[in-house]
């Protein structure tokens, strides 16, 4: 989230959102037209012309309308330099569009080599895997220096106090990874980082409510409730926060410690990966009112123990060319398992298959559910403040007014 200081970064958040609005509808295009093979693409209909045109009208729009109120967005402040809250923020904002950017970029460019030269090229998850991963630790890890240092050029005094603290948070959590058998760096780095964004959101949630057990002598879930009557936008941001940092770490855990094995496999043969044990028992033909399938029975196990049966398939809807294969997921907490036909063939019993195993990828939908439970806790209007009228004593003093 973009957080303006005195008026600094006004012009950031106009112009961030009019990207983020612009992407949606390039990507929109991008699968709705038949540019990508998805079976969310209508390409026997107008809607991809009428898109492009809707995004070409839409930019123009929004960049005439910029330059004509440019003025207005002029700073009504001036960004101190040096370490600070402030320019955290700024920086936290500057990765997230280089990280857009690099998505962006691979998405984007084989389209644009195709159309110029007429060479298909493809940018795969090698790509991505290299790029986002370090950005991705970048931001974890200004998540958690920005919101540990006061607003304004900050001492090196309160760098120190803001900044050592979280180092045990980091410590442990990467230690608990090592101890489970971690040995990646890039994932040892995300948990270091994650661990003190975590330790620094637990202490800026828990801020209010120690500074009102101090001064209002409550205990701990009175000063909690009450913290949070009036700072319930506070709370809520930094629950996206939290959800945010564990989406990071879950992402960098899941894309660089997850394995992967292509098999071809015959009617009752068995292949291993880790600790799952994977037999094709048959492929058979199954006809849907909106496609043709062929699907794989496999039998799932896992250090010996029946997971039941798993169908990943090969489609084949009228509005595409070409088939499209359906993967087979077996989620949990700590990992999925997944299943993707490459080639199938019912009458000579045999199956080709991409078989992943991913850690973390769950968390990556409850850090989801936890943004969205922040975002709704920040809507929550603040409850408005009763005044109190406390009578003085006889003695003639003025009557005080206090907030409950």
């Amino acid at each position: 989230m973009l957080v303006e200081r005195k008026g600094v970064l006004k012009g950031w958040t106009v112009t961030l959102v009019i990207a983020t609005y612009l992407l949606t509808i390039l990507g929109t295009f991008m699968t709705r037209s038949g540019v990508f093979n998805s079976v969310h693409s209508f390409t026997q209909s107008a809607i991809g012309p009428t898109i492009l045109v809707f995004f070409a009208a839409a930019l123009l729009f929004t960049v005439v309308l910029l330059a004509l109120r440019v003025d207005t967005l002029a700073a009504e402040g001036r960004l101190e330099t040096g370490v600070s809250r402030d320019v955290m923020f700024l920086v936290q904002n500057l990765l997230f569009v280089l990280f857009t950017f690099t998505v962006l970029l691979g998405t984007v460019f084989p389209l644009l080599v195709e159309a110029a030269r007429g060479v298909q090229m493809s940018v795969g998850r090698p790509y991505f895997d290299r790029m986002a991963v370090p950005i991705g630790l970048a931001l974890l890890f200004v998540m958690g220096v920005g919101p540990a240092l006061p607003w304004g050029r900050a001492t090196g005094e309160q760098v120190r106090s803001a900044l050592l603290p979280p180092l045990i948070g980091a410590s442990v959590l990467a230690g608990v990874g090592f101890v489970l058998g971690v040995r990646h760096p890039w994932t040892l780095l995300a948990l270091f980082f994650g661990g003190f964004t975590a330790q620094v959101t637990l202490s800026e949630i828990l801020l209010p409510v120690r500074q009102r057990m101090r001064g209002q002598r409550e205990d701990f879930v009175t000063a909690f409730v009450q913290s949070q009557r009036r700072g319930r936008r506070r709370l809520g941001a930094y629950i996206v926060h939290s959800g945010a940092m564990l989406v990071t770490v879950a992402i960098a855990v899941s894309s660089t410690m997850g394995v992967s094995k292509e098999v071809q496999l015959n009617t009752g043969e068995t292949t291993t990966l880790g600790a799952y044990a994977l037999t094709f028992v048959k492929a058979e033909a199954v006809s849907e009112p909106h496609r043709q399938s062929v699907r794989a029975q496999m039998e799932i196990s896992k250090n010996g123990r029946s997971l039941g049966t798993l169908y990943p398939s090969m489609n084949q809807y009228e509005s595409q060319r070409q088939p499209i294969g359906t993967p087979a997921v077996r989620t949990t907490l700590t990992e999925d398992l997944y299943l993707s036909v490459h080639n199938i063939d019912p009458d000579a019993g045999t199956v080709g298959l991409l078989v992943l195993v991913n850690p973390m990828v769950g968390w990556i939908w409850i850090a989801t559910a936890v943004m969205a439970l922040g975002g709704l806790v920040a809507l929550i209007p603040a409850r408005r403040a009763e005044t109190v009228s406390v009578r003085a004593p006889v003695t003639g003093a003025a009557s005080v007014e206090g907030l409950r």
